[in-house]
C-alpha cells in the first residue's frame, strides 16, 4: 500500500467515524448529551448547552469536509484539535476519579463510561486525523476512490462490529 493509498484510507475512515458519531449524538437525546458533558466537569456550565447543540453538526460537517474537500488538511486539523480535546477531557476525568462519566462518544447512553480504552481509541483517532492532514499533491474537488472507500467501510464495519461483542462478552 502507497503513503498515498493509506493517507486516503486514514481520511475515509475518520471521516465516516466523525459522520457516525455526530448523526448519534444529532438524532440522540440532547439533554443525556448535556448530562454527559457535564460529567466531564470541565466545561463552565454557561457553555454547556452551546456545545452540545453545535458537537454533533460541527463533527459531521468535519467528516463531511473530509470527504469533499478542497483543501483536507483543514478538515483534518479540525478534526485533530476537536480529538484532542476529548482525549484532554477523557484523561482529566480518568485522573480525577470520575470513572462512571457517560463516554458520550457514539451518542449517549450506551452505556460506554470514560475508560482508558476510549482514551486509547481516541489516540488511533488522532492518528488518522494525522494520516488526514499529509497534503495531497492535486486541487479540486477529492472524492475518495472506490476500492478506498469500500476498504474504509469494511474496517469501520469490522471495529463496530468488534465493539458490539466486546461489548456483549463483558455483559455476560
Amino acid at each position: 500500500m502507497r503513503l498515498r493509498d493509506l493517507i486516503e484510507l486514514s481520511t475515509v475512515m475518520l471521516a465516516l467515524i466523525l459522520i457516525w458519531a455526530g448523526s448519534s449524538k444529532a438524532l440522540g437525546d440532547r439533554h443525556r448529551l448535556q448530562a454527559s458533558i457535564e460529567g466531564y466537569a470541565i466545561l463552565p456550565k454557561l457553555l454547556v448547552v452551546p456545545v452540545a447543540v453545535t458537537l454533533p453538526w460541527i463533527e459531521m460537517a468535519l467528516g463531511i469536509g473530509l470527504l469533499t474537500s478542497f483543501a483536507p488538511p483543514i478538515p483534518a486539523l479540525g478534526s485533530g484539535v476537536i480529538l484532542l480535546g476529548f482525549t484532554v477531557g477523557m484523561v482529566t476525568s480518568l485522573v480525577q476519579g470520575r470513572r462512571g462519566v457517560d463516554c458520550g462518544c457514539f451518542g449517549v447512553g450506551s452505556g460506554h463510561s470514560v475508560s482508558w480504552l476510549s482514551v486509547g481509541q481516541n489516540l488511533l483517532l488522532l492518528g488518522l486525523a494525522a494520516m488526514a492532514a499529509i497534503p495531497a499533491q492535486s486541487n479540486g474537488l477529492q472524492l475518495p476512490s472506490p476500492p478506498i472507500f469500500m476498504t474504509a467501510t469494511a474496517v469501520l464495519t469490522v471495529a463496530i462490529l468488534a465493539r458490539i461483542v466486546f461489548r456483549l462478552w463483558r455483559m455476560v
